[in-house]
This record gives C-alpha cells, structure tokens and sequence, in this order.
C-alpha cells in the first residue's frame, strides 16, 4: 500500500501516474484494488493487449493501475520482469506518464526487484519498524549494487510513534518534537 498511497499523493499534485503490481508472486496490491480482474500485466507483456486497453482507471483521473494477473509461472517472475517486452512496457508508459511506480516484491527473498534494476530511475525501500533489522538492510543493499545506486530513500512503515521517542539519543529528541509540532 506504499507504493499505491505514494501513486495517489502524486497524481494528486498534478502529475500523470501508472501505478505497476510487479510482485507476480503475491500481488496483494491487485487483490486490495482490483479483485477479480482479468485483464493486467501478463496481456500487456505476453498477450498483444493495449497498455490503454489494459489499465485500470481510479477515481483520480491521473492515477492509473496496472494489476499483476498472470497466468505464467509464478517461479520465473525475475524472467518477466527482466525481459525486453517489460522495458518496452516501462518504456511506452514513459511516453503517457509522468511518473511510473513498480510495486515490487522484497530484494531480499526473491530477485525480482534486481532483474529490474536496470530499467528503473529509482528505488525507495520499505522497511517495516521492530522486524526488519539494520544488518538486514544492509546486507540487502550490498547485495544488490544496482538498487543500492538508485536508492531514492527508506521508508520505515508500521512505525509505533509512541515507543519511537525510545530510540535514539539526540534523534529522538528530534522526532518528539516533530511528531508534536
């Protein structure tokens, strides 16, 4: 839900967004905006769809929504995401689109989100407070080179403001104040 809140607060500023479910093995975010849809990413990239055709409009005009139904499997979802025909999609919504956001799967399980370095501007990571560890993180980022060099910023999600003060010793009493003002 990210990626789908940061789509929103985009197009709500004025900008033309895709919003793209490219977690092909657990496309939480189609089944949250688009349950039962039939139509999304495999007919764009294998099926001779339309992008046009394919998307899915919001109540935003400028927020489109490209679900992750895929009837390929699900173990070669690093091979899809990492081929010509999706460059060739980002590369066509580009043209439409001022901004296209690809919700990815974790960098760390899966390879997913490497196979499509190459084609992404950027990256933004979400790392979820008191589960993910900083060791984690950073083991993630050194593995992955390519996302480490277009990485726009961390995301911490699920953050419990009230132990947040805790944590830290000049920082938190930066964030006390922040979190008040």
């Amino acid at each position: 839900m990210v990626a789908a809140n940061l789509a929103n607060l985009i197009a709500q500023n004025g900008s033309r967004v895709l919003l793209i479910d490219g977690d092909l093995r657990k496309s939480s975010l189609t089944a949250e905006l688009a349950p039962g849809v039939e139509n999304g990413l495999d007919s764009v990239l294998y099926g001779g769809a339309e992008l046009s055709a394919s998307v899915l409009r919001s109540s935003n005009p400028r927020l489109d929504f490209l679900p992750a139904t895929t009837t390929l499997a699900r173990r070669d979802s690093h091979e899809i995401l990492g081929s010509r025909a999706m460059q060739a999609l980002l590369t066509e919504a580009g043209e439409d689109y001022d901004y296209v956001i690809v919700d990815l799967p974790p960098i760390l399980p899966v390879i997913d989100a490497r196979a499509m370095a190459a084609y992404l501007d950027g990256f933004i990571l979400v790392v979820e407070w008191g589960v993910t560890c900083r060791e984690v993180v950073a083991d993630a980022l050194r593995s992955a080179p390519a996302i480490h060099d277009r990485l726009l910023g961390v995301v911490l999600n699920k953050v419990h403001l009230p132990r947040l003060p805790g944590y830290g010793d000049r920082e938190s009493t930066y964030y006390r104040t922040r979190i008040a003002a």
